[in-house]
């Protein structure tokens, strides 16, 4: 548990709170009037597979595209009988241990690739979204978390950069530079190469400075990171965001709704 803390206290400045976090609001947004497409992200924990509360907070202020990260067989058949009938498309990629994908949209959906990662962790999801303003591009990630096999959290903090950003490299040379494109989910990392990757090719995350989406109690502190992110190219304008403090996963949902310019 001292290695755990040790962690989070060289990952990034904490703000370490013994009470709840409020986050942007857990009602649900007003649908703005130029919004034409409503993302969210959700990283729901394998290990509560069909909790209710985690459940219901996928459907909160109706997105149009949800990305699940961390599914398993259960939560799948949980996520399709709680949605079934409210989308057109739900559809899941199976991983062991924590790197199931889901997607739920009401838009039609092509899976362009699922792309194993060069790393050995999680795999990525490259799906194109029909929008009626016309196709969007969506890469889902899951990105190495900050553990080494030869020591823990405590080295992966310092170690592991390198090898999400080599991830980030691999799943970025997949996608289509012609196409809005968004690039969400949980990049394990509050700030770091990946996310100066993204940045350096022209992308902006929609999430303000210090919105904290993970959080985790310690011997009866809360700690919070950034750790999810929804970045987006310059073809499409973020008009609201929200994370949502709903559900009982270690991370909270993102969603953010876009106009496609």
């Amino acid at each position: 548990m001292h290695l755990l803390l040790t962690l989070f206290c060289l990952l990034a400045p904490l703000s370490v709170s013994a009470s709840s976090w409020t986050s942007s609001g857990a009602d649900p947004l007003p649908q703005p009037a130029e919004a034409e497409l409503r993302v969210k992200t959700y990283n729901l924990n394998y290990g509560l597979a069909g909790d209710p509360s985690t459940t219901a907070a996928i459907g909160v202020g109706q997105p149009d595209l949800v990305l699940l990260q961390e599914t398993t067989p259960a939560w799948e058949q949980a996520v399709i009988q709680a949605y079934g009938d409210d989308y057109a498309v739900i559809e899941f990629i199976d991983s062991p241990g924590a790197g199931g994908m889901g997607l739920l949209s009401r838009f039609p959906v092509q899976t362009v690739e699922v792309l194993p990662s060069p790393v050995g962790w999680f795999p990525a999801w490259l799906v194109r979204v029909e929008t009626p303003q016309g196709p969007v591009q969506v890469l889902s990630l899951h990105l190495e978390p900050p553990f080494s096999e030869h020591g823990g959290f405590l080295v992966g903090a310092f170690t592991t950069g390198g090898d999400r950003l080599e991830e980030l490299e691999l799943y970025m040379s997949f996608t289509d530079p012609g196409l809005p494109t968004v690039v969400l989910g949980d990049f394990n990392e509050q700030r770091g190469p990946s996310l100066s990757l993204l940045e350096e090719l022209g992308f902006s995350d929609a999430l303000p400075t210090g919105e904290d989406t993970w959080r985790w109690t310690v011997v009866g502190f809360e700690l919070r990171l950034a750790l999810d992110h929804v970045f987006y190219s310059p073809e499409l304008q973020p008009v609201a965001v929200e994370v949502q403090e709903l559900g009982r996963s270690d991370h909270l949902p993102v969603m953010v709704d876009f106009v496609v310019e």
